[in-house]
């Protein structure tokens, strides 16, 4: 079984746990210690304070009980409904809580969903999008009382992917979320995907939250336009637009045919790695093939790739023939006088910027169609 572990380093551990504001906690836990950054850390700055650990990694439990000392370091399950009793501490009761989560998908059990019912989490995300994070975030929930607070590392989509919005707006209505920051690309060794750090206070009441990207920018956010997104970049970039896509009345279509359903076609494709034989984004091809319309991209048709891993910056117009194009791009047509405009935007610094931002996924990334018509033109 993958236990899906990513282990805090030193100096990620010290700045999430500086970033809590509590004072002097009575008890702190850590429900999937690793090696013990965040405890140690916390040690250091809440010396009179009872720390309990838990793992399912027996090694990382012995190595976090020669680290540190003091604490209480149990080798359980921390996704277990019955966790409190088996770390000897009611729900409820804990006054920070630490964590950096397993990832992955996992089999979802009615522990499980017990679990997020009892975090008031159980009526806004479907189970067969539950995740070890998303369970193991509902945990440290159920473990705080009154006022506690918990500083956690997630990975990024939870913070922006559509299929968690409901998940978002019940952690800043139901669970005092108020401040969620960008962590840095590759901040964990061997993992790809993005990630950020979420505050929360049990029964603080939200009416803006502040967002923070890598850079250190802030924005303030009300909560009826943070709910789509988490990420300072994203509402960084918004507060500077103008006038956007969708003002414009686009036709954004995704192909229709798979690369290899193309090419079986014997006719010229398009398909993110053709965007590279035209660098300067003006494409003139041969005669448009003999195929429905919704499966070509002719001249007139803005195209840009709608997933990838290296490619998402491209964009070109079609001046000349045709082809049909895959669906990993998109093809977007506009009324004549407004192409250009569309063009220069989309391969300008400021577009290639926002689209990357907008990305979600880990190793091949995807651009929607709701995000493109919110792409600003000015």
């Amino acid at each position: 079984m993958s236990l899906g572990q990513f282990y805090t380093p030193p100096a990620a551990g010290s700045w999430l746990v500086e970033g809590v504001g509590s004072q002097s906690p009575m008890h702190i836990c850590d429900l999937g210690v690793g090696q013990g950054e965040l405890l140690l850390a916390a040690r250091r700055r809440w010396e009179q304070a009872r720390l309990l650990a838990a793992d399912i990694d027996p090694d990382n439990v012995a190595l976090a009980r020669c680290r540190l000392g003091v604490a209480e370091c149990r080798h359980v399950d921390a996704l277990r409904y019955d966790l409190p009793s088996l770390l000897g501490i009611e729900e409820g009761s804990i006054d920070v809580a630490l964590g950096n989560p397993p990832y992955g998908t996992m089999e979802i059990r009615a522990d499980h969903l017990a679990i997020l019912r009892h975090a008031g989490l159980g009526d806004v995300i479907s189970p067969r999008r539950v995740t070890r994070d998303v369970v193991f975030l509902a945990q440290n929930l159920r473990m705080l009382k009154q006022g506690g607070e918990l500083a956690i590392i997630l990975p990024e989509g939870v913070a922006v992917n559509p299929a968690f919005e409901d998940l978002r707006v019940a952690l800043m209505v139901r669970h005092g979320l108020h401040r969620v920051v960008e962590l840095p690309r590759h901040l964990f060794q061997g993992a790809e995907a993005r990630t950020v750090a979420m505050f929360l206070q049990k029964g603080r009441v939200v009416r803006e939250i502040l967002l923070e990207n890598v850079m250190g920018d802030t924005v303030l956010v009300p909560l009826a336009r943070a709910c789509k997104r988490l990420d300072a970049r994203y509402h960084l970039l918004e507060s500077a637009t103008g006038i956007l896509l969708g003002d414009i009345g686009p036709e954004i279509q995704r192909g229709a045919l798979s690369h290899a359903e193309a090419l079986a076609l014997g006719h010229t494709t398009f398909h993110t790695t053709t965007f590279k034989h035209f660098p300067r984004g003006r494409v003139r091809l041969g005669k448009v093939p003999d195929c429905p319309d919704r499966w070509l991209a002719r001249a007139g048709d803005i195209v840009i790739p709608r997933v990838g891993s290296r490619c998402l910056a491209y964009a070109a117009i079609i001046e000349r023939g045709g082809a049909v194009f895959t669906d990993c791009v998109y093809r977007i047509r506009v009324r004549p006088e407004r192409r250009e405009l569309v063009i220069r935007a989309l391969r300008s610094l400021g577009g290639i910027a926002y689209r990357l931002t907008v990305a979600h996924g880990t190793c091949a990334s995807v651009v929607s169609k709701t995000d493109l018509l919110e792409f600003p033109l000015q």
